[in-house]
């Protein structure tokens, strides 16, 4: 008997568990492609978003609830929505790696603007319990930026015209530099990519974005190129 209750008790706790986690958040996360083409997750308070096409929207609620997910424009106008069926013992959804009662909701991205998030927990007949808002400012427009030059052009190595030649360079440090960089909204970091000749990804690490001289720094350091003939064009 004592074997019985204490598997009962297991069982309660790990639906109340679930159970709960849903009652303390509504909008989990939400995903979409970016206007860059690659694909974006992210925090409710992350503010800043760049989406294109549909947005999908992960919200939790407990059983026996429906979920509805809105965006606002800055008047407060309803521009999209979408409302979930009521929420049943099986409607779970996974974030995280955690499960929550819930639903994933799709709607479509809105243009460049500032706009409000809003997710809702609903009761059966539809009037809403808990409303979690949150500021989303959609900027697809890329930053601007002076073209691409490069720090060091000594040891014969030509910096100038479409196709650079940098093999013989010596050993002093040399950096690939973008200035003037600018966006309407706040830029969070800086990467560079590198393709070889055959258009393949060799790699793409992080530069140095430094926000007061409005510069970004890539470093041309050894490992930077991979080994090659000199006959091996990179973008």
């Amino acid at each position: 008997m004592n074997t019985v209750k204490r598997k009962a008790l297991a069982a309660a706790g790990a639906f109340a568990l679930l159970y709960g986690g849903g009652v303390q958040a509504d909008l989990l996360q939400y995903s979409f492609t970016g206007a860059d083409g690659t694909q974006h997750t992210l925090e409710p308070n992350a503010t800043y978003a760049n989406p294109t096409g549909n947005m999908t929207f992960a919200l939790s609620a407990g059983v026996d609830r429906k979920v509805r997910m809105s965006i606002l424009d800055s008047a407060g106008k309803v521009l999209s929505s979408e409302t979930s069926e009521l929420l049943g013992a099986n409607d779970r959804i996974t974030v995280g790696g955690n499960q929550y009662y819930g639903a994933f909701l799709n709607l479509p991205a809105p243009k460049q603007g500032s706009y409000e998030l809003k997710a809702e927990i609903l009761a059966g007949d539809g009037s809403s319990i808990k409303v979690d808002s949150h500021e989303m400012v959609v900027d697809t427009t890329p930053p601007s930026a002076s073209p691409m030059t490069a720090t060091n052009s000594g040891y014969g190595q030509v910096t100038s015209g479409s196709v650079w030649k940098l093999g013989r360079g010596g050993s002093a440090d040399t950096f690939f530099r973008v200035t003037d960089v600018t966006d309407a909204s706040p830029i969070a970091e800086a990467t560079v990519s590198l393709y070889r000749g055959d258009g393949s990804l060799h790699f793409e690490r992080k530069a140095n974005y430094d926000v007061p001289t409005q510069r970004v720094d890539a470093r041309n350091d050894e490992g930077f190129f991979p080994s090659s003939n000199l006959d091996e064009d990179f973008k």
